[in-house]
């Protein structure tokens, strides 16, 4: 069986395993699922991997010789939800079209897992100096504190803490060298009852995102693409005559772009009477200037800050906003929370609870670190392109970069992560898995 055969069996078996991660509806990846995975990456490298539990969260690793360097490859197995309405195939099942194999999962991450098994296939068939740890964790797209975060602790109590991190969570087959921080911001209002008297109207806001394929929230780019409940924000923001009696929408997750977002509304003036919520009015014509706060971060970014509110949820009586927050600082400043404090405050709102959930830091190596200077080796040994750069979206390299350990992100050239139609360019898998096995070897030699 050619690599490419194999890779893309590999893939599509692990794609038919389904692997949710998705707390809101209180769904995680199953131990009946982890232990399909377990059997499937045990088969290609003839090894008997270990799993490590918790609080319900798996880790599939094994550590494979001794010494130093200490070499981690990491990679994560569990996927976003999917809205199987938005998918032309089926995301659970890999379809080949062309140069491209669709999956929910074929990009982010179940790809670079398959090109990482791959390439030590290789590596562990010669003989090498030092240890190879490799980790295909369960909850990175809910965080990692249950699954690297965790691990990164274990390694330490083994005194097997890396030297470097190969973390196959990237795109573009490119090494990725910096990465932001990811922070959710918590917005919470009762809701407020009035009777209006007017007409009633309703509408419709769509996503519109113009030069990438993806609805990941880190990648969205203020002034070019169009978030739709900040459409409706700005809506409402000049329509001052209208208030909104509830609001639906396509909610996926908090790092997730909404695909539409739905309203039903009084314009106020002669007609019926209704019953409007001022609460929610006022809190979803805020988000906008919420949006535009500025945020003071401690390293410069090529993506600068983003904010994006992603989630909406009414449950007994209480309106709540999750908002994606990227920035390249380890905490948010205290400042924050006071301007968010002061935006409701001079609407009117006074009844906020307002939470913030600190990230665990942001990815930054430096581009003459001997990590970075042994994979652009690599990249010019491959034929590919000789250059690092920053990604948008957080990854579980910053469970380790703050420690001064050295730590790359890579991955294969697909689209719509995070979105329908996901998808992995086939070809680009057999490049990543070359990349991760010439610089294994580079390193190891």
């Amino acid at each position: 069986m050619s690599n490419e055969n194999g890779i893309l069996n590999l893939l599509s078996n692990l794609i038919s395993i389904i692997t949710v991660n998705d707390p809101f509806r209180n769904i995680r990846p199953s131990r009946n699922a982890v232990d399909r995975i377990k059997a499937l990456i045990d088969e290609a490298l003839d090894l008997d991997s270990k799993l490590f539990e918790n609080n319900g969260y798996y880790t599939i690793y094994n550590i494979v010789g001794s010494g130093k360097p200490i070499v981690l490859f990491l990679a994560h197995y569990d996927t976003v939800p999917v809205n199987i309405s938005e998918w032309i195939y089926d995301p659970f099942k890999l379809t080949v079209k062309g140069s491209k194999a669709y999956g929910r999962g074929a990009a982010d991450d179940k790809g670079n897992i398959v090109a990482i098994v791959y390439a030590l296939r290789e590596v562990l068939k010669e003989k090498f100096c030092g240890t190879i740890i490799y980790a295909f964790t369960g909850d990175e797209e809910i965080g990692g504190r249950n699954g690297t975060l965790a691990f990164r602790h274990l390694l330490e109590k083994k005194g097997l803490l890396p030297d470097f991190v190969v973390n196959g969570d990237g795109s573009g087959l490119i090494p990725i060298v910096r990465r932001r921080n990811t922070f959710i911001i918590t917005i919470s209002v009762p809701e407020e009852k009035i009777i209006v008297k007017g007409r009633r109207v309703g509408g419709m806001f769509k996503v519109r995102i113009c030069a990438k394929e993806t609805r990941h929230s880190a990648y969205f780019m203020p002034g070019v693409d169009s978030h739709p409940l900040l459409a409706l924000s700005e809506y409402l923001r000049y329509k001052r005559n209208l208030f909104l009696i509830n609001l639906s929408g396509s909610w996926v997750k908090s790092n997730v772009i909404p695909s539409c977002v739905m309203f039903n509304a009084v314009k106020k003036g002669s007609g019926n009477e209704y019953e409007v919520d001022v609460s929610l009015t006022k809190l979803i014509r805020s988000l906008i200037i919420v949006s535009r706060m500025n945020v003071k971060t401690e390293l410069d970014s090529d993506y600068g800050v983003t904010i994006n509110p992603n989630i909406y949820v009414y449950k007994d009586g209480v309106h709540t906003i999750k908002i994606d927050v990227r920035a390249m600082s380890k905490k948010l400043p205290n400042t924050v929370h006071e301007r968010i404090k002061s935006i409701f405050s001079n609407i009117g709102l006074t009844k906020v609870d307002i939470k913030i959930k600190d990230g665990s830091g942001y990815l930054y190596t430096e581009e003459d670190s001997y990590l970075v200077r042994q994979a652009l080796d690599v990249q010019k040994m491959l034929s590919l392109e000789e250059a690092v750069c920053e990604l948008a979206g957080a990854s579980d390299s910053r469970f380790f970069s703050p420690l001064g350990i050295q730590c790359i992100d890579y991955g294969p050239t697909g689209g719509n992560v995070h979105g329908p139609n996901e998808y992995v360019n086939i070809k680009s898998l057999v490049k990543a898995k070359n990349f991760y096995a010439k610089l294994a070897q580079k390193i190891l030699k």
